[in-house]
C-alpha cells in the first residue's frame, strides 16, 4: 500500500494518479479490505489481494466486485455529510465527558482523558474547549478538568434516577439486619460506581464506610469489581493500568503491582464463580462479598456487596452469605421489573 498525498492510505489506478488520491477517481480494493468514505477520500484497509477496479467521482454511487465476482460493497463515494460530521463530534464529545464525569469533583488531566478515551489529545484539546465555552466543562486551577456548572442546571431537568429509594433502602437493611454486617447497593456509572443505599447490621465494629450518593472507582470496592468483571477484557486492563491513580492512599506501602495482581484474582474469582468473596481485594483489613443483581437494562448493571473485618466473613460463612445474597437481588429483581424500564 502507498500513501497519498493527503496522509490517508488509498491505492489508486493508475499509479501515476497517487498525487490525484484526495480526489477519488478511481481505486483498487481487494474484497478483504475495509472501505471508509470521509471527507472525499477512500480509506483501504488491508494487505494486498486480488483486486478488481472501482471507477466512480464522489458523487456518483459505486460498486466494488471482488474477483469471484460477489459485490462487496455498494454506496456513494463523497464527503461526510453535515449531519454525519455533527453526529461524529457529538458522540466523542459524550465519551470525553462521561470520562470527565467519572473522575468526579477533584477533575482529570488532559493527558489521562486522551489515554482513557482513545482519542488523540489535540482532539480532546479541541473539545474541551467548545465544551468549556458553552459551560458543559470547567478547568480548575490546577489544568484538571470537571464538569461545568451548566451541564449540572441541566442535569436537574432530567427525570431522578431513582424512584424506589425507599423500597430499595428497606431490602438492603433487611439483608444487614439478616447478616449482621454492612451492605451496599451500587450501579455502573461510567467508569465509576454510584451508591444507591447503605445498611449497617448489628455488629458494632465497622470498617471505612461509603456514603449513600457516593462515587467510587470500579477497583475501589467489592461492588465495583462485580461490575468490572461484566465489561470487556480492553475497558479492564485500562482500569487496572491506571489503578495508581485511583488506588486508595492504604495501598502505598503494599505497591500498585500487588494490588493489580490482586483485582485480576478477583476478577477471575467472579467468572468463575459467579460471586466474589474474600480479603484484602479493595482494601487491607477489609473483607466483602459481591454479587450482579439480575437486571437487563442496558448501562445499568447493579451489584450487592457486603463488607466487614476479617473475623465476620471467613470461609465458613461464605455459603450463608451468598444464597442470603442472591434472595436479596431477587427481592431488588422483581421491584425493578414492576417499576418499569428506566425507573428505580
Amino acid at each position: 500500500m502507498t500513501q497519498d498525498s493527503c496522509g490517508l492510505f488509498a491505492r489508486c489506478s493508475p499509479p501515476s494518479a497517487a498525487m490525484d488520491c484526495c480526489r477519488p477517481t478511481s481505486f483498487v480494493i481487494s474484497r478483504s479490505e475495509k472501505v471508509h468514505l470521509t471527507n472525499f477520500y477512500v480509506k483501504v484497509l488491508g494487505g494486498p489481494s486480488g483486486c478488481q477496479r472501482l471507477e466512480g467521482s464522489h458523487r456518483e454511487r459505486a460498486k466494488i466486485k471482488g474477483n469471484d465476482g460477489q459485490e462487496v460493497f455498494q454506496g456513494k463515494l463523497g464527503s461526510m455529510t453535515d449531519k454525519e460530521n455533527r453526529t461524529h463530534v457529538l458522540s466523542r464529545a459524550a465519551v470525553i465527558l462521561e470520562a470527565v464525569a467519572s473522575a468526579g469533583p477533584e477533575g482529570i488531566r488532559l493527558l489521562d482523558l486522551a489515554e482513557d478515551t482513545g482519542i488523540s489529545r489535540p482532539t480532546v484539546y479541541r473539545i474541551l474547549g467548545s465544551l468549556r465555552e458553552i459551560g458543559y466543562a470547567q478547568q480548575l486551577e490546577n489544568k484538571r478538568y470537571t464538569l461545568g456548572v451548566r451541564l449540572g442546571l441541566l442535569g436537574l431537568a432530567a427525570p431522578p434516577p431513582l424512584h424506589h429509594a425507599s423500597e430499595l433502602q428497606k431490602i438492603v437493611q433487611d439483608l444487614a439486619d439478616n447478616l449482621g454486617d454492612t451492605v451496599y447497593l451500587a450501579m455502573q456509572y461510567f467508569d465509576s460506581v454510584y451508591y444507591l443505599a447503605r445498611a449497617h447490621g448489628s455488629f458494632p465494629i465497622r470498617m471505612q464506610t461509603v456514603d449513600v450518593g457516593d462515587v467510587q472507582p470500579m477497583s475501589a470496592t467489592y461492588s465495583g469489581i462485580a461490575i468490572l468483571s461484566q465489561l470487556r477484557q480492553s475497558q479492564q486492563e485500562r482500569m487496572i493500568d491506571n489503578l495508581s491513580r485511583t488506588e486508595r492512599p492504604e495501598w502505598s506501602e503494599i505497591g500498585t503491582e500487588q494490588h493489580q495482581q490482586l483485582i485480576r484474582r478477583a476478577i477471575d474469582q467472579f467468572k468463575n464463580d459467579g460471586f466474589l468473596y474474600g480479603d484484602d481485594y479493595v482494601l487491607p483489613g477489609l473483607s466483602g462479598a459481591a454479587i450482579l443483581v439480575p437486571h437487563s437494562a442496558e448501562n445499568q448493571l447493579i451489584a450487592l456487596s457486603v463488607s466487614a473485618i476479617h473475623s465476620r466473613l471467613p470461609e465458613s460463612r461464605k455459603e450463608i452469605v451468598i444464597k442470603a445474597m442472591h434472595a436479596t437481588s431477587r427481592r431488588i429483581q422483581e421491584l425493578l421489573r414492576t417499576a418499569g424500564k428506566g425507573e428505580w
